[in-house]
């Protein structure tokens, strides 16, 4: 006996647990790279999500919510419209 054969499956049986594991673990990068809840919020993520809960919490009337919901998108077009002419990549 070399020390291996007790066992019983040898370097084999590491192979074998890396053939599993790899690919598991390759599952499990990708789907953290494409989870959307990673990726880092932006201010008008953050405006979008405060004029919700206040909208939810009755703060504000659903005019006034509409209003602010359209500047809210206008200026993330505009922002979005000036990343794309300085030649950067667009926003979400």
């Amino acid at each position: 006996m070399n020390g291996i054969e007790h066992f019983g499956m040898g370097w084999g049986g590491l192979w074998m647990i890396g053939v599993w594991l790899i690919p598991i673990a390759l599952v499990v990068l990708l789907l953290r790279w494409f989870d959307d809840s990673r990726r880092p919020r932006t201010d008008e993520d953050e405006a979008r999500r405060i004029l919700d809960a206040r909208f939810a919490r009755g703060e504000i009337d659903a005019n006034e919510y509409d209003e602010r919901s359209r500047a809210l998108d206008v200026r993330h077009r505009n922002s979005a419209k000036r990343h794309d002419t300085n030649g950067s990549i667009m926003s979400r």
